[in-house]
């Protein structure tokens, strides 16, 4: 083993059970302070995703999750639903159905417009926009693009994901998924 690994050697390694030269490092920078140390400004809740990626860079930190807040509170509209998007979080706010009937219309073309898009874009069902701090049309894209911007020292993580029935609870409403099920 070489004395100094880098990040994706690091990582590989300690997967398969094998010596490391340190232990793999791997976090999720949401902290202004720490940021702010890492840039040429003081941010607060507003910082890119560049200054995350300046601080991940300058803390040699092997692996992480990099994102950055919404720019400004705003309403979106995506997949026929209405978001409010803010800070950290978006909200469904309108949605183009009301009974199970149009709940059910509603996730047949949800169906058909998963199977028609390219596999790039299908995380964004999942509800791109908002918390990343960017438009996100291409998965794809947008990974290659911060791996690039990274250079090697850091490998993005994946961001997490809903898990068993969340988006589609959040899409139809807690009310109207418990009768689509039923």
């Amino acid at each position: 083993m070489k004395s100094k690994l880098n990040a994706l050697e690091r990582l590989t390694r300690t997967l398969d059970f094998k010596e490391t030269d340190v232990v793999a490092t791997g976090e999720i920078i949401q902290c202004p302070d720490i940021i702010s140390r890492f840039v040429v400004r003081t941010v607060n809740n507003d910082w890119t995703l560049e200054e995350v990626i300046a601080t991940y860079k300058s803390l040699g930190i092997d692996t992480g999750l990099l994102i950055a807040p919404a720019a400004k509170s705003h309403i979106e509209k995506r997949i026929g639903l209405k978001y409010e998007v803010t800070y950290w979080s978006e909200w469904v706010i309108e949605r183009p159905f009301k009974d199970v009937e149009g709940l059910k219309k509603y996730v047949k073309w949800m169906i058909n417009e998963i199977k028609s898009s390219e596999p790039e874009s299908i995380w964004s069902y999942a509800g791109k926009g908002g918390i990343v701090g960017q438009d996100v049309n291409n998965y794809r894209v947008y990974f290659d693009n911060l791996k690039r911007m990274l250079g090697g020292i850091t490998i993005p993580s994946h961001m997490e994901s809903p898990v068993g029935l969340d988006t589609m609870y959040n899409i139809a409403g807690f009310d109207l998924l418990t009768y689509l099920y039923l």
